[in-house]
């Protein structure tokens, strides 16, 4: 019995993660629009600019970097309702895509390999948008 339920959390966290970034031609042009905002960036973001990333039509993008603007890869991101919650990590790009029907959601930074993981939660718009997310250093 214990197997079959860890079967059945296995193929629904794999369900989870199939559908975000990656999962579709949308989400891929963002991860690369958001590479190519990092690129374009690289001296600029260190003068206080933002990489300009395009929000999913049909979903939230989280984007995770450090105090210096670089991509934070690997942070596992959880995505929460009132009712539930869903996790992924972020691709190389610092992007982690969450496709949800618009409404109260908020997020958390489990864990990010050489930083410093916030205890705040960090709460979403009602509308897709981008959610930006600043990780220090450890």
């Amino acid at each position: 019995m214990k197997k079959m339920v860890s079967l059945v959390l296995v193929l629904a966290m794999v369900a989870v993660i199939a559908t975000g970034c990656g999962g579709s031609s949308d989400n891929k042009s963002n991860a690369q629009q958001a590479q190519a905002a990092e690129n374009a960036g690289d001296s600029g973001n260190a003068g206080g600019k933002e990489a300009e990333v395009t929000p999913l039509n049909d979903g939230y993008l989280i984007l995770v970097t450090d105090t210096e603007g670089a991509p934070v890869v690997g942070a596992a991101v959880q995505f929460c309702s009132d009712t539930q919650c869903m996790m992924q990590k972020t691709d190389d790009t610092g992007c982690a895509a969450f496709k949800v029907d618009p409404g109260k959601y908020t997020v958390h930074i489990l864990k990010a390999a050489g930083y410093v993981v916030p205890e705040e939660e960090f709460a979403v718009p009602e509308q897709y948008d981008v959610v930006r997310i600043t990780l220090e250093k450890q």
